[in-house]
């Protein structure tokens, strides 16, 4: 055998080590994966992007939900009706706003309240608890004609008692004449 046949067949070998050894550095199969008393244990595969895309929009469309409903339960109790000067009359814009909380409260039937009436300082305190229950039960009826149930809405008349503005004058009177829906808690 000549110098270059067997430099030729030597190399020939060479390159065959070679490829077979290359062939074998590729990563070994992943174990199988561990069974507990013959079931698969191991963990589900991700859901696809869009399956977590529309859990995202769930998430905050409920999010969006909640903070619009919390809105309007705080439209229905921080909202005030007012009226005027020795008045338990409801004008145009008290009844758009009683007519909102009428609907609200047909929504959630669930929800139980006080109507609270209120009054300014002028006149003595015997005089202010009877206009602040006039005007409660103005509300009380206005309430009722919507159709919501009597056992409901519960009146009751602070008069001056509980003031939401302080001072004098026909600013803060006008502040203090008014009729506050409050959630009354139920059993």
């Amino acid at each position: 055998m000549g110098n270059g046949r067997m430099h030729s067949t030597l190399g020939t070998v060479v390159l065959t080590l070679l490829l077979v050894l290359v062939g074998c550095a590729s990563p070994p199969p992943a174990p199988p994966p561990e069974t507990a008393g013959g079931l698969v244990t191991s963990a589900p595969p991700a859901p696809p992007a869009e399956v977590r895309l529309d859990a995202t929009q769930t998430a905050v469309r409920q999010e969006e939900e909640r903070r619009r409903e919390e809105a309007e339960r705080n439209r229905l109790v921080y909202e005030d009706i007012y009226f005027g000067a020795e008045s338990w009359r409801l004008d145009d814009r008290a009844l758009e706003l009683l007519r909102w909380k009428a609907d609200w409260l047909r929504r959630h039937p669930e929800v139980a309240v006080v109507v609270e009436g209120y009054s300014d300082q002028r006149g003595g305190p015997l005089k202010n608890l009877l206009l602040g229950s006039r005007r409660a039960g103005t509300v009380m009826s206005f309430l009722l004609r919507e159709g919501i149930p009597r056992e409901r809405l519960t009146a009751v008349s602070y008069g001056e008692e509980r003031l939401m503005a302080q001072g004098s004058g026909e600013e803060v009177d006008a502040k203090n004449r008014r009729v506050r829906l409050t959630i009354r808690d139920t059993p």
